[in-house]
């Protein structure tokens, strides 16, 4: 009875606070600091899920279709306080990986937890869905919770190995899916959580800001212009709905399933919703990113289109001391 009494008047606290807030002072809208935050050699440890389906429709009418399951555990710790300067390291690692897929010719899972499990080389989306396993490196953070840098000692080992004229990979496709999937830009995108979706100032409840956030779908990269809305607050969670206003196709080249040579990317259109859950303490608990995009490549001289509709899911799983 006395554990229930006790519960009943924290729930009136909390109520009462949250109804102060809503008050203001001298009748002014309450704004709130938004904002993220890594104690000290605390590890949050994500649960960082992939489910993607591809439709592609090449000159001739003919398509390709294959559906894509990711699941990688990343742990994200801070080994010091930010700098004078407000930058800060995380120190990542990529510890575990379920892997299926499948299309008209395969069917095909993995758990690299299983001892007994052996990885399906032969089938080049795996290839480069499991280049960051067991990898280790260092996000650095501007105090604009911008990614500036990525780097870690075994990473530039693994870089350096791979593109030895000698020792390195002369297979180019492959040597081009290594060297893309440890690079700087997509190490950042599986392991930032902040993604640019925080305000620069104190944000009232109910308002909206411009961010500008660098992506992946289907391991081909793009950017995009959206609109973040702070929707509601609770004692356990700011939330923060963000929307496409403007998709930025980035010039560049990706490897995409059944196509053994690297495609071109011509244009991107599409919606794309983003959805986060930010403690009053800083701690994101969860971050989403709903897409659904059609992009014009080339190889060669075939133009195709290739839809690609993806959910990628950040969900915080549990925080300990290190």
């Amino acid at each position: 009875m006395r554990k229930i009494f006790i519960l009943l008047i924290t729930a009136c606290f909390a109520l009462n606070a949250q109804t102060e807030i809503k008050k203001g002072e001298d009748g002014e809208e309450p704004r709130f600091y938004i904002f993220s935050k890594f104690p000290v050699n605390v590890v949050h440890l994500y649960d960082f899920t992939e489910e993607t389906k591809v439709s592609r429709k090449y000159s001739d009418s003919s398509t390709v279709d294959y559906t894509r399951y990711l699941n990688y555990d990343i742990s994200l710790h801070a080994p010091s306080p930010p700098d004078e300067e407000e930058f800060q390291n995380i120190l990542v690692s990529v510890d575990s990986l379920i892997y299926r897929f499948k299309d008209s010719d395969d069917s095909v899972s993995y758990n690299s937890q299983d001892d007994e499990a052996v990885p399906p080389f032969n089938i080049l989306d795996y290839e480069q869905s499991g280049v960051p396993l067991g990898k280790e490196y260092e996000l650095r953070y501007n105090p604009y919770y911008e990614v500036v840098d990525v780097t870690g000692e075994q990473l530039e080992f693994d870089i350096n190995y791979i593109k030895d004229p000698e020792k390195g990979m002369n297979d180019t496709l492959r040597r081009f899916v290594w060297l893309n999937r440890l690079s700087d830009k997509h190490l950042s995108f599986m392991a930032d959580i902040r993604k640019g979706l925080f305000p620069d100032f104190k944000a009232p409840e109910d308002t909206s800001w411009k961010a500008d956030i660098y992506l992946e779908l289907d391991g081909i990269p793009l950017g995009d212009s959206d609109r973040v809305h702070f929707k509601e607050y609770t004692v356990r969670n700011y939330l923060l709905e963000g929307e496409s206003i403007g998709i930025i196709p980035i010039k560049a080249s990706a490897v995409v399933h059944n196509i053994k040579s690297k495609s071109e990317v011509l244009d991107a259109k599409g919606d794309i919703k983003y959805e986060m859950k930010v403690s009053p303490r800083g701690v994101v608990n969860l971050l989403k990113i709903d897409a659904d995009v059609t992009f014009k490549m080339k190889i060669e001289k075939e133009v195709f289109h290739q839809r690609v509709q993806s959910v990628y899911t950040w969900e915080l799983g549990k925080m300990y001391k290190w």
